[in-house]
């Protein structure tokens, strides 16, 4: 008897945890779906940044003049060459940048040990629409039915902003933690009615202004190469398709600047070891 009520008992867990299994699925496609309230509700998310706006991004390198100052370096890797970031998988290739040099310097530190760092100063040539998730949202009111799943949004933002930009430990299996993320991406540059340009975000190092754009490499152009109008020169490659369209930022060589990178840890004094000694004397 007792044999059969415990192959019961396990019978009914066994049952509940599949049960929740198949219900994850759906509790995530509800969570994505919430995050839509972010664009195209009416919580004041959505911002345009103007033309000529300055885009800070850049690469640690072991000394001055390992890299030359070109918008070849400083620009994202082709799709082909691109690595898992927070916000983007393998494969998929977008453009990080700060809105000053000690943030963009601050977000890359931490990848690797190179003590300078060269940093790029780019310029968008059209204005951008952007999600910004430093702004406070608008509140909805709470008896406005038809909104509270934007009012549930707009509570949850301060959470979801701190959850998506925590740091993580470049360990080697920081691509695990970048999937959640990754994911949150592609969702809100895909799904929402409202097309965007990227999302802006602050930093976890210094609280200031960091982006995730939607742009890759080829979006990128010298300022010095351009026409007068602000077009690409015809190349074969462009001739042969008809296309000279303006890049979306551009970076001109007096813009690019070598940084010294100094890292700076301190600690946080936990417990006193002469407190644990005595606690243990005590018991």
């Amino acid at each position: 008897m007792l044999g059969t009520q415990g192959h019961r008992g396990g019978s009914s867990q066994v049952s509940t945890v599949q049960a929740r299994r198949r219900q994850e699925p759906q509790r995530l496609g509800a969570f994505l779906a919430n995050l839509r309230h972010y664009v195209d509700g009416q919580l004041g998310l959505l911002v345009e940044v103007s033309a000529r706006t300055e885009f800070y991004s850049g690469r640690l390198m072991d000394r001055p003049g390992v890299l030359e100052p070109t918008v070849k370096e400083l620009r994202p890797a082709p799709s082909r060459k691109a690595s898992a970031n927070r916000m983007s998988p393998a494969g998929i290739s977008m453009f990080y940048a700060s809105a000053d040099p000690q943030t963009a310097i601050a977000e890359i530190a931490g990848h690797g040990p190179e003590p300078y760092a060269m940093i790029g100063r780019f310029l968008n040539t059209r204005p951008l629409r952007l999600l910004d998730l430093t702004r406070a949202p608008a509140m909805p009111g709470y008896f406005d039915v038809q909104r509270h799943g934007e009012l549930r949004m707009a509570i949850f933002r301060r959470s979801f902003v701190a959850a998506i930009t925590r740091p993580v430990i470049p360990d080697g299996r920081q691509h695990i933690e970048y999937t959640p993320t990754q994911v949150i991406t592609e969702y809100l540059r895909l799904v929402p009615e409202t097309i965007i340009d990227g999302i802006a975000l602050p930093s976890a190092q210094t609280d200031e202004k960091t982006y995730v754009l939607f742009f890759n490499g080829e979006d990128c152009a010298a300022a010095e190469e351009l026409n007068l109008d602000g077009t690409r020169p015809l190349s074969p490659q462009l001739a042969s398709i008809g296309s000279d369209e303006p890049p979306t930022f551009t970076l001109a060589h007096d813009d690019v600047q070598v940084w010294r990178v100094r890292r700076a840890y301190e600690g946080e004094l936990f417990e006193p070891y002469g407190a644990r000694r005595r606690s243990d004397v005590d018991t």
